[in-house]
C-alpha cells in the first residue's frame, strides 16, 4: 500500500482568489474579528472563528431577526433577544427533507 505523499500531484489549475463580498444595499454587512465575533445591535454576537476575517450580509428576515450569509452560504440566524450568537441552519433536518440523501439515523 502507497501512502498520499508518493500518489500527490500539484493541480495544473489556478486557483482564482475571490473577490471581496458583496450584498444588496439594503443588507447590513459586518466583519467577523479574529476571535470569529462581531458587535451587532449593541452586543458581542459569536458568529464563529472559521469565519474571521470575512465579511458576511445580514438579510433582514423580520421581527428582529436576521439571516446571515457568506457569500450566497446561509449560516444562521441572528436573533435580536438572544444574549449569544448565530442560530446556526439545521442542515441535518433540511438532507431527511430532500429525499434520496438521507443522514444516517440515530439509535438511541
Amino acid at each position: 500500500m502507497r501512502v498520499p505523499a508518493t500518489v500527490y500531484r500539484p493541480s495544473r489549475r489556478r486557483l482564482r482568489p475571490r473577490g471581496p463580498a458583496r450584498y444588496p444595499r439594503a443588507w447590513p454587512a459586518l466583519r467577523v474579528n479574529a476571535k470569529g465575533r462581531v458587535w451587532w445591535w449593541g452586543r458581542v454576537r459569536v458568529i464563529g472563528r472559521a469565519f474571521s476575517g470575512q465579511r458576511v450580509g445580514l438579510k433582514p428576515a423580520g421581527h428582529g431577526r436576521w439571516r446571515v450569509y457568506l457569500q450566497t452560504h446561509f449560516l444562521g440566524l441572528l436573533v435580536a433577544t438572544d444574549l449569544a450568537g448565530l442560530r446556526p441552519v439545521q442542515w441535518r433536518a433540511a438532507l431527511r427533507r430532500s429525499g434520496p440523501a438521507q443522514a444516517p439515523a440515530r439509535s438511541a
